[in-house]
């Protein structure tokens, strides 16, 4: 730049020539409706009051063959939003569908139990949803840090029959898409849930708080995929859904 023979911008000949054929004048009423920019607040529905707290414990003495775990781990509050959202869906299709007898649907966060006792909540539901956010470089949040460090010491495999079905959703910014960070705990994580066993439902969802939706709309299209692989009976031929009629 100091090698530059003009190095103040009024000087350029072609800012120049755009001020005398288009602009006029600086600070001109053409030049600010063209050059300045306007900051618009973007929608955010209300936050999701749950009629039950977040559970702070499971009772894995009772069978939970037909409940749902769905396990967050945040570090702001946002991924905890979006598994309530997710949770409040959930039971609401739950009641829409009329299933008998209807799943449960439990919140838990990544830290309220010990990591085995949360993967052993996990292999004995009907499925898991894991939400978890990126934090820092590409890292998990500290409410499943504990729980990501169990995970990575299991073995390939390591789940044999006690596999579960399981579904991600990260949330993110795509921000730091450079160098693999976006929404890197998530991907990791659904990774090693498969290298260990589990059945995938569906892909990763990946949550961009950059999106004018925010996560929301990432998170509504994946909850339309994830739905009818959820309900799926266990056992049933390929395509057989909780929700479908007996056969006679």
């Amino acid at each position: 730049d100091e090698r530059m023979v003009k190095r103040k911008s009024h000087d350029n000949a072609g800012v120049q020539l755009l001020y005398s054929e288009l602009l006029g004048k600086p600070l001109s009423h053409v030049s600010h409706d063209l050059l300045h920019t306007h900051y618009f607040a973007r929608p955010r529905p209300p936050p999701i009051t749950l009629k039950t707290p977040a559970s702070a414990s499971l009772d894995l003495g009772e069978d939970s063959s037909n409940s749902i775990c769905v396990i967050f781990g945040t570090q702001s509050g946002t991924a905890a939003q979006a598994a309530k959202e997710i949770k409040v869906e959930l039971q609401q299709f739950i009641g829409r569908s009329k299933m008998c007898p209807e799943p449960t649907v439990n919140l838990v966060a990544a830290d309220a139990l010990p990591p085995n006792s949360l993967l052993k909540a996990a292999t004995g539901s009907l499925a898991s949803i894991f939400v978890v956010s990126t934090f820092g470089e590409g890292e998990f949040p500290d409410m499943a840090k504990k729980l990501w460090s169990f995970l990575q010491d299991c073995d390939e495999g390591a789940l044999g029959e006690e596999s579960f079905r399981y579904a991600v959703f990260g949330l993110g910014s795509s921000m730091y898409a450079a160098g693999d960070q976006f929404n890197r705990a998530a991907r990791r994580l659904d990774a090693k849930l498969e290298e260990m066993g589990a059945e995938r439902m569906i892909d990763v969802g990946l949550g961009d708080d950059q999106s004018t939706e925010l996560y929301r709309g990432e998170l509504d299209r994946w909850m339309d995929s994830l739905l009818p692989k959820l309900f799926e009976g266990k056992g049933s031929p390929k395509g057989a859904s909780l929700l479908d009629p007996p056969e006679p």
